[in-house]
C-alpha cells in the first residue's frame, strides 16, 4: 500500500511539473513567433516569455487552490543576510570563472559570454530573470520535487534543469554546467532561508556582478581562481557557522 501511494505521489508530481514546463515552453514559442513577426530584439522576447509564463504559473497555483505567496514562501528580505550572500556570490563566481575557463582551455569549447547591454537587457538580467526564474525553478520545481525525493536529489535535478535551459538548449555545454552550479547554490539558499526573496536577492547579486565583470572584460588565471574560491569558501563556512541571525 505504501509503495502504491509512493508511486501515485510521484506520478502526480511529475504530471504536475510537466504542466508547468508546458506553460514555460508554450510562452517561449509564442514569444519567439511574436518576435519574428514584430522584429524586436532577443531581450524583449525573453522578457516577454518570462512575464507570460510567470503569469500562468501563478494562475496554475491558484487553480490548484494554493496561495502563491505562501506556497512560494515569498517573504520580506532579510537584510542581515545580504552581506553573506554577496560574499557567497563572489566565491561562487570566482569558482565558476576559473572552472569555465579551465574547461574551455581543455576542450576548446566556446563559452557564450557576449552581453550587449541596453535598457531591456539590463531589465531582463537584473529584474525579470531573478524574479521569474526563481519563481519557476526554486519556488515551484524545487518545492514540488523535494516533497517526493531526498533533498540532495531535488537540489541537483532543479539545478540541472536550470543549467540545461540556460545553456544546454543552445549547445553551450560548459555554460550549462557552470549555471548548474549556480542552480545548486540558489537551491541551497532557498532551502535554508525558507524565503524566495533571498534566492531572488542572490540571483540579482550574482547577475549584477556578472554584468560588471563582463563590462570590465579582464583575463585571470583559472587555477588561481579555483584555489582562491576554495580558500574563501572555507573562510565563509567558518564565518557563517559562527554567527547567528
Amino acid at each position: 500500500m505504501n509503495i502504491h501511494l509512493c508511486f501515485k505521489s510521484i506520478f502526480k508530481c511529475t504530471t504536475n511539473l510537466l504542466k508547468y514546463f508546458f506553460i514555460f515552453f508554450a510562452s517561449l514559442i509564442f514569444s519567439i513567433a511574436l518576435q519574428e513577426k514584430l522584429a524586436f530584439n532577443d531581450d524583449i522576447g525573453f522578457s516577454l516569455a518570462l512575464l507570460i509564463s510567470t503569469f500562468f504559473f501563478l494562475l496554475a497555483l491558484k487553480i490548484e487552490k494554493k496561495k502563491p505567496i505562501e506556497f512560494l514562501r515569498l517573504r520580506k528580505v532579510n537584510f542581515k543576510l545580504l552581506p553573506s550572500l554577496i560574499f557567497l556570490s563572489v566565491i561562487i563566481l570566482l569558482f565558476e570563472i576559473g572552472l569555465g575557463n579551465l574547461l574551455h582551455e581543455i576542450f576548446t569549447s566556446p563559452i557564450s559570454d557576449d552581453m550587449d547591454l541596453c535598457f531591456f537587457s539590463v531589465l531582463h538580467i537584473l529584474i525579470l530573470a531573478p524574479i521569474c526564474e526563481e519563481i519557476f525553478f526554486r519556488g515551484i520545481i524545487f518545492a514540488k520535487l523535494k516533497n517526493i525525493m531526498p533533498l540532495s536529489l531535488a537540489i541537483f535535478i532543479q539545478a540541472f534543469l536550470f543549467g540545461f535551459l540556460h545553456g544546454g538548449l543552445s549547445g553551450h555545454i560548459i555554460q550549462a554546467l557552470i549555471i548548474t552550479i549556480s542552480g545548486i547554490v540558489l537551491g541551497l539558499v532557498y532551502h535554508y532561508t525558507e524565503n524566495l526573496s533571498m534566492s531572488i536577492s542572490f540571483h540579482f547579486i550574482n547577475n549584477f556582478i556578472v554584468m560588471i565583470l563582463n563590462i570590465l572584460d579582464f583575463d585571470i588565471n583559472p587555477i588561481f581562481c579555483i584555489l582562491i574560491s576554495i580558500l574563501l569558501l572555507i573562510i565563509y563556512i567558518k564565518w557563517i557557522t559562527s554567527i547567528k541571525y
